[in-house]
């Protein structure tokens, strides 16, 4: 299980520093707001171990929903 949560923080990282900074659509993406939080985050904690529930807890999302919403930001 630490294996898929360590991949799928990789894979946000990557998709989150190379999203464009315009309006989601409604389709479940982060708000730029939400987006630039969780960059910032990452961006300060880099080279330390960043956990999903963490980067829930950041917007006070369920880790389920954040991990759509970066799903649906990548799309």
């Amino acid at each position: 299980m630490q294996l898929y949560g360590d991949g799928l923080v990789a894979a946000i990282a990557s998709q989150v520093f190379a999203a464009p900074q315009g309006i989601p659509e409604r389709c479940g993406k982060l708000a730029p707001w939400q987006l630039r939080r969780v960059t910032d985050y990452m961006e300060c904690h880099f080279p330390d171990r960043i956990e999903l529930v963490t980067l829930a807890a950041l917007l006070n999302l369920s880790q389920s929903h954040i991990s759509r919403a970066f799903k649906a930001q990548a799309a």
